[in-house]
């Protein structure tokens, strides 16, 4: 939604970035991703319209806030993962609405009976709205590690991954983070914690992204590593003295690696069948729940004649 605030005057060269902007934020959109600020920001370096320096960042960050006050820019188009609303959930409007409501959300957990247990882990909350998208279709957990995980967090997580190699499952986790050198080794405390905290029960942590590899293939924008990281010697001498950011990755692609490796861990055969029996069950409780809505006075008074309630 755009709504005009603020008026703005705006320059040719920056209303034709503006456009851009929006050419971009709505190709994602039809997609079904949310990208940040920052997201947006590299795909404008690849793209070559903008340097990629800290300046320019800034640059467009006051175009965009002044551009959606104009009402050029739509509102939602951009997310801000740091702020985020919760409580406050709506209820029913009565009891039959309820009834309705249940008809068309019966289904099963896809991951039953598989010899596997997957959850994907991201570096950085930007990356969020992106990696949803693959996680949720695949119904795989995923959280943003925020940076370093806690040890609360590893903690919960190794209790978490004990339990399910207890079931039998083989237990996977997809790891995304930035090239630079503390993103390399996050990769490297996943291992350590969860290995520590698992208590003898193996969990792979597969890096997926980003590797030297993709960002050789992609053209991937660079950025001065840090020196001020400790750990910048040793990625210095292994890589060099510039880093690269997960977000600079399209979106489409990001989704396209996190399915491909969620898909090549499930077992198709015993996924079509539970699918046979999801639809088989999902059909006996569309038919219930509808009789149930439609029958309600009817099945409540006479359960109450009966002394059931």
């Amino acid at each position: 939604m755009k709504e005009l605030f603020k008026p703005c005057k705006f320059n040719s060269r920056v209303l034709e970035r503006i456009r851009l902007c929006n050419t971009i934020l709505e190709n994602y959109a039809a997609r079904g991703y949310k990208v940040t600020l920052r997201s947006l920001y590299y795909q404008l370096v690849v793209r070559n319209d903008i340097e990629n320096s800290q300046q320019s960042y800034k640059r467009l960050v006051d175009t965009l806030t002044k551009a959606r006050l104009a009402g050029l820019v739509d509102w939602k188009a951009l997310e801000d993962l740091e702020r985020p609303l919760q409580g406050g959930y709506g209820g029913y409007r009565d009891p039959q609405n309820f009834f309705d409501s249940i008809e068309g959300g019966y289904f099963k957990d896809q991951w039953e009976g598989q010899p596997v247990y997957v959850e994907v882990w991201v570096e950085k909350n930007a990356q969020l709205g992106v990696i949803s998208v693959p996680c949720n279709r695949f119904q795989v957990r995923y959280m943003s590690c925020k940076g370093y995980l806690s040890q609360t967090a590893h903690y919960e997580a190794g209790k978490r991954f004990q339990g399910k190699a207890r079931d039998g499952k083989e237990c996977i986790i997809i790891h995304l983070g930035d090239h630079d050198p503390s993103g390399i080794d996050m990769t490297r405390d996943h291992v350590d914690k969860i290995d520590m905290f698992a208590q003898l029960h193996d969990v792979e942590v597969k890096r997926i992204a980003l590797h030297m590899e993709q960002i050789e293939e992609l053209n991937l924008p660079p950025n001065p590593a840090k020196e001020s990281d400790s750990r910048y010697a040793g990625y210095r001498d292994r890589f060099g003295d510039q880093s690269w950011e997960l977000d600079a990755l399209e979106p489409q692609y990001t989704d396209a690696l996190v399915s491909r490796h969620i898909e090549e861990l499930i077992d198709q055969d015993i996924l079509a069948e539970l699918r046979n029996r999801e639809a088989e069950e999902s059909a006996e409780v569309n038919e219930t729940a509808r009789a149930l809505a439609e029958n309600y006075d009817a099945i409540r008074n006479h359960m109450r004649d009966q002394g059931m309630i």
